[in-house]
């Protein structure tokens, strides 16, 4: 267990390091169209863009020049214990990199996606505590390795399709006005993985919360929900002011998340950086903020020296004239 636990965190690690493409870029109101596509009975609680740097490269050359082509928003549904392999190496056509037929081949043997998502895909989310994910994914439709059958479109080459963003969903009950679910740049969810032990034993491994659990037994994971701008509380501090906490109780559990902000709700500088806890530095590079805004102090002080010495240089030499 310990080394399987082990191998999973690495490769874990290594996936949310990864360079990511911004998949924003292929619908300007995805967000809105998301919502949309789930509709009344789902609430939208996040978006994670998962879309990796080295598939969109050529993906997003053929989506904005290929104007023969359709464009298409559509979603995959999954075990959660695929997530990990699919956001590390994207769909695969069965049959092919030892993946397998995991819902039927009614349409041909290819990956199958939805313009709608068809929940019932989603499989082994216990850990969301109610919630299920599914993937949102770029489509070329309109090419020859391409079938479409009413509301499906069956890929047999992966080369046209793309996973760009991890939907957080659940059911809701309320009729009420959909709000606009949080979108994270980077991968912010746990991505269960499962194995065996040397008897057969079937298990899980959580790499977020170190983990491992027999797959059949209550799930021991409660994932954490998005922070809510209410949560966001006003703290005497010197250097910042505004601390927004995840503790309050969401679905019975309480999250232990922290983000922090400056003054202005901007980005830590690099020099505030190093006076806040470990905690709040896992939280920028795991990309709940943006990129850190250049440390000025640094620079401004090399300037005033370079200064300094270039005045110190001419007084030697107009004495040395003056001398002379």
């Amino acid at each position: 267990e310990d080394r399987l636990l082990r191998r999973v965190q690495s490769d874990d690690s290594t996936l949310r390091k990864a360079d990511l493409f911004d998949a924003r870029r292929f619908w300007p109101n995805f967000s809105e169209l998301v919502v949309e596509r789930f509709g009344q009975s789902f609430e939208v609680v996040r978006l994670e863009n998962i879309c990796r740097q080295t598939s969109a490269a050529v993906f997003a050359e053929r989506w904005f020049q290929e104007s023969e082509c359709e464009r298409e928003m559509l979603f995959h549904g999954t075990s959660s214990f695929n997530l990990a392999s699919i956001l590390a190496h994207g769909l695969r056509v069965p049959g092919t990199h030892g993946v397998r037929v995991a819902n039927g081949s009614a349409h041909g043997v290819g990956i199958y996606t939805a313009t709608r998502p068809e929940i019932g895909y989603a499989r082994n989310f216990e850990h969301l505590g109610g919630a299920l994910q599914m993937i949102c994914c770029a489509g070329l439709v309109g090419k020859a390795k391409v079938k479409k059958h009413g509301q499906w479109a069956i890929f047999f080459d992966c080369s046209l399709v793309l996973p760009c963003f991890l939907v957080t969903a659940r059911a809701s009950r309320v009729v009420a006005p959909p709000r606009a679910p949080a979108f994270y740049p980077r991968i912010m969810s746990e991505l269960p993985v499962q194995g065996k032990k040397e008897d057969g034993t079937a298990i899980v491994a959580y790499p977020l919360a170190g983990i491992v659990a027999p797959t059949n037994a209550p799930c021991p994971v409660r994932a954490t929900t998005p922070v809510s701008v209410a949560s966001v509380v006003a703290l005497p501090c010197r250097r910042v002011v505004y601390l927004a906490r995840n503790d309050h109780k969401a679905d019975g559990a309480l999250v232990p998340a922290v983000v922090w902000y400056d003054r202005k709700h901007r980005t830590l500088t690099r020099k505030q950086l190093r006076a806040m806890p470990r905690s709040a530095k896992k939280i920028v590079h795991s990309g709940f903020l943006p990129e850190l805004k250049q440390d000025r102090s640094r620079a401004d002080s090399r300037r005033r020296r370079q200064l300094v010495r270039s005045c110190a240089r001419r007084l030697k030499a107009s004495q040395s004239d003056f001398s002379s």
